[in-house]
């Protein structure tokens, strides 16, 4: 009994440390958004790709708080591709991504902590945006957001819904640059 203790010990021990990752979940934008961007009455932009060589932005994975659970970019690429794939697929769903356009707007990542939590998970996401017109700079900002859902100590339970719950906030990020007033007044029609 003494050796099956230690064994289970160490088997747990080993599980622990070695810690698992799971698949990001696809953003799929808020209908919601997308209609009120349809009514906003906006230019066409692009988003542009952007090569920037923050480790954190270009990471591939993000701890998922305690333990050594990760969470890997559904994208196979970085999070920073997670923002730009994101932005471009609610342009794209409000008619307002245009490949030929001459706004650009160009992402950063700059943070991206998920705590899956005791009880409450948090999502604290920021990112720089900057509006190019004609290859001009004529807007650039840094937005975060912190975000709040029910969770639990139990990571059966705890990383499905912080998996869920990244998109709602990479959402949130992304309204808070597209609906900012000074944005909406350079992009309107």
């Amino acid at each position: 009994m003494k050796y099956l203790k230690k064994i289970l010990f160490y088997v747990g021990l080993v599980l622990f440390i070695s810690g698992c990752s799971s698949k990001g979940i696809e953003f799929t934008p808020n209908f919601n958004s997308v209609n009120e961007l349809k009514d906003s009455d906006l230019k066409t932009m692009t988003v542009q790709k952007n090569n920037f060589s923050s480790a954190e932005a270009q990471a591939k994975t993000i701890l998922l708080g305690r333990g050594t659970n990760k969470m890997l970019s559904p994208y196979g690429g970085s999070f920073q591709e997670y923002l730009e794939i994101s932005l471009k697929e609610e342009l794209l769903q409000a008619s307002l991504y245009s490949d030929s356009s001459n706004i650009k707007i160009i992402t950063v990542l700059l943070t991206n902590k998920l705590n899956t939590g005791m009880s409450i998970g948090t999502a604290d996401l920021s990112a720089n945006f900057k509006i190019l017109m004609s290859e001009k700079e004529v807007f650039n900002k840094n937005y975060n957001i912190h975000h709040e859902w029910e969770s639990s100590f139990v990571a059966a339970t705890a990383i499905p819904s912080t998996l869920e719950n990244y998109p709602i906030a990479m959402q949130k990020l992304i309204d808070k640059f597209l609906f900012d007033t000074d944005v909406i007044t350079i992009l309107h029609k």
